[in-house]
């Protein structure tokens, strides 16, 4: 089973990173555009880049969607 990246790294992304690891799926990091975030760690989940920075190794990961926005 490949480890996951999440994309995002927010509110809505650590739900995700709940829900995955409650599934017993391995989170390798999360990738979130915010240049801050970078090499921040969400529950010990490294932000381990932007998505375009990640894009050529994707292929190697399982990728889970956790960008949510509620004011719209």
């Amino acid at each position: 089973m490949k480890g996951v990246i999440i994309i995002g790294a927010s509110g809505h992304a650590k739900v995700c990173l709940d829900i995955l690891q409650i599934q017993g799926r391995k989170v390798v990091g999360f990738c979130d555009d915010n240049p801050r975030l970078i090499g921040q760690k969400i529950h010990g989940i490294e932000v381990i880049g932007s998505i375009s920075s990640l894009l050529p190794e994707m292929h190697n990961y399982d990728i889970f969607i956790g960008i949510g926005d509620n004011n719209d």
